[in-house]
């Protein structure tokens, strides 16, 4: 059940839209992996995110990866974990 505002989504609309956030993440995780070579959280992600497209369940997986990469910014301290570079 929605309430007013929420959208339901499917699994396969959940995975049209993982699949497309993962090939825009594609486009810049080599830029981050040139400046943070010893990071590798976002493509870890990316990954986790490229299994669920793939048909595998939902699981922890994607969302500790999610969890790990959404703290990257503070932790690696760059300019390019915040897209200023």
């Amino acid at each position: 059940m929605t309430t007013a505002g929420e959208i339901e989504l499917s699994i396969a609309d959940l995975r049209l839209v993982a699949r497309y956030a993962a090939q825009c993440t594609q486009t810049v995780l080599t830029i981050f992996e040139e400046s943070r070579p010893d990071d590798d959280r976002p493509r870890a992600a990316v990954e986790a995110v490229w299994t669920f497209v793939e048909g595998a369940p939902r699981t922890n997986l994607q969302r500790s990866a999610g969890r790990d990469d959404g703290r990257r910014p503070k932790a690696s301290g760059g300019d390019s974990a915040r897209g200023t570079a």
